[in-house]
């Protein structure tokens, strides 16, 4: 299966009656994946066959609109996606701040061979990584500044509180596939940070770009994706990397369960607290988590440590 992922900031008006058609254009030609509209653009992780994905990319090359269009490609063995949704956002990446605007003030572009030169020969410069904590504890650039932040809207706060430490200073964002960092940049641009670039087409192109060469592309790690895929490795092929389905977090190697031992015991006591408040309507389902957390031995140990059994 191959897969592509675009994105494109531009003015986009009467979103009902676009989503009705990239949903149908999608569907007759078996795509599955996701897409985001909204009035600053458009923003897509999609999947099919080769032959299928190629009508949809000549849709969008072919569009007044939407022409000309980047896509960033790469294939899986298996269906990433379960099914097709186009959904109408107020933004394509959420920041939740007004006036920013990557068609008209955004970072400078860096091409991926260019960091990698500029990070062979010790350039001076600071990696921000602009992902969110859980990304950057499967993999990030060595040595590169983490924000520490579980959404891409705390961004601004962040470079609010570094502002003057970065000030003067040469900064590379970078991000999964440069969505993050149009916007980032734009605002630490506004900012007066006017020495900041993004890397052109974000981690999996710099990948991409690395990959034919021998010599260390400075990642350590693998980067989170956004399929099923959940993490690929420097020649952007599927990896191990499990993620808690509550809150995301990097799972131990051989660990069973679809949650870490953290959201596990929020689950269960919420559900004990319901339990002892009377509703009763909650003793199965806490019931049935008990029994399927005590199908591992880690999770038998956490349960005896918090007295769950009793």
């Amino acid at each position: 299966m191959e897969i592509i992922s675009f994105y494109k900031f531009l003015t986009l008006d009467h979103l009902e009656t676009l989503r009705a058609e990239l949903l149908e254009m999608c569907q007759n030609n078996q795509i599955s994946g996701s897409i985001l509209i909204a009035p600053e653009g458009i923003n897509g992780t999609i999947s099919g066959r080769a032959e299928d994905i190629c009508k949809v990319t000549d849709y969008f090359q072919s569009s007044e609109l939407f022409a000309p269009m980047e896509f960033k490609k790469s294939l899986h063995e298996t269906k990433p996606f379960r099914r097709m949704l186009v959904r109408i956002k107020k933004e394509i990446i959420t920041m939740k701040m007004n006036g920013i605007d990557p068609t008209h003030l955004t970072g400078k572009y860096l091409a991926p061979l260019q960091l990698k030169e500029w990070l062979d020969h010790g350039e001076d410069i600071l990696l921000l990584d602009t992902r969110n904590d859980y990304e950057v504890k499967v993999g990030t650039f060595k040595g590169a500044i983490d924000p520490g932040i579980k959404s891409f809207s705390a961004f601004p706060d962040f470079i609010e509180k570094h502002i003057d430490e970065f000030k003067g200073k040469k900064i590379v964002t970078f991000c999964t596939g440069g969505i993050r960092c149009e916007k980032a940049t734009a605002y630490m641009v506004s900012r007066g940070l006017t020495e900041t670039y993004q890397i052109e087409g974000g981690v999996l192109k710099y990948f991409e770009d690395t990959q034919p060469l021998e010599s260390d592309n400075h990642w350590d790690g693998e980067c989170v994706v956004f399929d099923s895929r959940l993490a690929v490795d420097k020649a952007l092929q599927p990896t191990k990397v499990k993620l808690c389905y509550s809150c995301f977090d990097p799972l131990n190697e051989g660990f069973q369960e679809a949650l870490c031992l953290k959201c596990q015991e929020v689950q269960i006591l919420a559900s004990k607290s319901r339990m002892e408040t009377g509703q009763d309507k909650y003793l199965k389902n806490f019931e049935e988590r008990r029994k399927f957390l005590e199908k591992s031995r880690a999770e038998k140990h956490w349960l005896s440590e918090n007295n769950l059994n009793s």
